[in-house]
């Protein structure tokens, strides 16, 4: 069977509002490219990417004056979103204008943009409860748990981001922008990755690591590959890492195929 395609990918020539000479403002054509990872532009699409916008980034999309317009709401580089933590300042927003060549494909852009900025909210939320749960469990290796309480064995984030679904927050993330739960799967960026390694290494009770998605969607960086391959060369007790559905590059998967040989507890590498 093939893979599903996922909802948030487009691309295609959008109008971009920029300022010209003189502070004069000018549309300019741009060739738009939309991933569950960011939006970005080119000059055409042959061409060196422009600018880059990470999903993290983009706060909101709302329809623009004209019936063709659209405007989105963007954070500067660096901002931490609040399912992840505090940027620890206020953060002035720019509102990038963009038009489409009629208001049906404006509202299909809007629609797609819309759906991935709550797809990859809801994967902040499962990432900081599995950073959370990572944490409570090393809080009760030092002695803090509770009597009886039981320390969480398998981190998946498939389960975790079904879980956040099912909230009431969840809920209304899904319905604000009708987003079904089928079409939402796992997405993780490095800094994701470094931040579940880094409560994970101080973890001796988990001992499987889920990364998988349902469908062939993901890629993990080079970067981020190597980041787990450092966890699984040193840690004690994991014994599966699974990232079934996860694209990697080269440099990568040689990375963790070499952690997973000088592992001695890893059995399983998915």
């Amino acid at each position: 069977m093939l893979p599903v395609p996922w909802f948030g990918e487009k691309e295609g020539w959008l109008q971009k509002l920029s300022e010209g000479r003189m502070g004069i403002k000018i549309w300019q054509k741009r060739y738009f490219v939309l991933s569950r990872a960011g939006l970005r532009y080119y000059t055409k699409p042959d061409t060196e990417v422009r600018r880059n916008f990470d999903i993290d980034t983009i706060i909101d999309a709302q329809p623009g004056n004209k019936s063709t317009e659209m405007q989105l709401q963007c954070a500067p580089e660096g901002y931490v979103p609040p399912e992840i933590g505090s940027s620890g300042n206020q953060i002035k927003l720019r509102m990038l204008m963009l038009a489409a060549e009629s208001e049906r494909d404006r509202d299909f852009w809007l629609d797609r943009i819309r759906k991935a900025i709550a797809a990859r909210r809801l994967n902040r939320m499962a990432i900081r409860a599995a950073i959370d749960l990572l944490k409570a469990d090393d809080d009760f290796a030092d002695g803090g748990g509770r009597a009886g309480k039981a320390q969480t064995t398998t981190i998946s984030l498939r389960k975790l981001l079904w879980d956040v679904m099912q909230t009431e927050q969840g809920s209304i993330i899904l319905a604000e922008c009708g987003l079904r739960r089928c079409e939402c799967d796992t997405h993780f960026s490095d800094a994701d990755i470094a931040s579940i390694v880094e409560p994970l290494r101080k973890n001796a009770a988990v001992t499987r690591l889920d990364l998988s998605s349902r469908h062939m969607r993901g890629f993990v960086s080079d970067a981020g590959a190597r980041v787990l391959a450092e966890v699984l060369r040193d840690h004690a007790s994991l014994t599966s890492l699974s990232l079934r559905n996860q694209a990697l590059g080269d440099a990568g998967a040689s990375a963790l195929l070499d952690a997973a040989s000088a592992s001695k507890s890893l059995t399983m590498l998915d």
